[in-house]
């Protein structure tokens, strides 16, 4: 048994297999068509593990805990999707969030859906005798548009890959009510095709 069996199968997001590796597709849903030219709408996670690799969304309306009240402040926000790597006794768990520029409210996502893997957890060591090892891992995938002056000074004088994927990376810190915990901020000039390696995210 492991920690992902525990979550409905049905939010279960499906890998593109190739020979050695797979990648992921992380589309963003809520899509307002006003904004779209300003909403980071999709990225793809290229060459992750083969095996032992499983991804989830968690940003929908099926997905709500409806023992909650949804009328108090930010107890029923989740990250958009989560994935687990395992590797021998250790679950990576990457809590994933989509936005658009000027977006905000990822840390709430963040440590509502870090509570969530937590109850996993425990319900893994009280009805299963498991104790799962857990490495937690938050990256922000956010638009940044080419005539912002935020986006100039990342992009400039080149970013991370050539134009047609342009992407800036970088660590930043949550603030208190996020414990201060470290997160990857990853940039794009595109709302939709863009993608980036599971080893560039690793190496920061």
């Amino acid at each position: 048994m492991k920690l992902h069996e525990l979550i409905n199968p049905d939010f279960r997001l499906e890998m593109k297999v190739k020979i050695s590796s797979q990648d992921i597709d992380l589309q963003e849903t809520n899509v307002n068509e006003e904004n779209k030219d300003k909403t980071l709408q999709a990225v793809k996670i290229k060459d992750l593990p083969l095996e032992n690799v499983f991804a989830f969304s968690l940003d929908n309306e099926k997905a709500r805990n409806y023992f909650l009240n949804k009328f108090q402040p930010n107890i029923t926000k989740y990250c958009d999707f989560i994935l687990f790597l395992y590797e021998e006794n250790t679950a990576k768990i990457v809590f994933c969030e989509l936005k658009s520029e000027g977006g905000s409210g990822y840390e709430i996502q963040w440590l509502n859906t870090t509570l969530f893997v937590e109850y996993l957890q425990r319900l893994l060591e009280v009805h299963f005798n498991i104790q799962q090892e857990i490495e937690k891992l938050y990256v922000l995938f956010k638009y940044i548009s080419p005539n912002d002056k935020q986006g100039r000074n990342f992009f400039a004088p080149k970013s991370v890959r050539g134009k047609t994927n342009e992407f800036y990376i970088e660590k930043k810190k949550g603030g208190v009510a996020f414990g201060n915990t470290e997160y990857l901020s990853c940039y794009f000039r595109k709302p939709f095709n863009n993608y980036i390696h599971w080893h560039e995210i690793l190496q920061y």
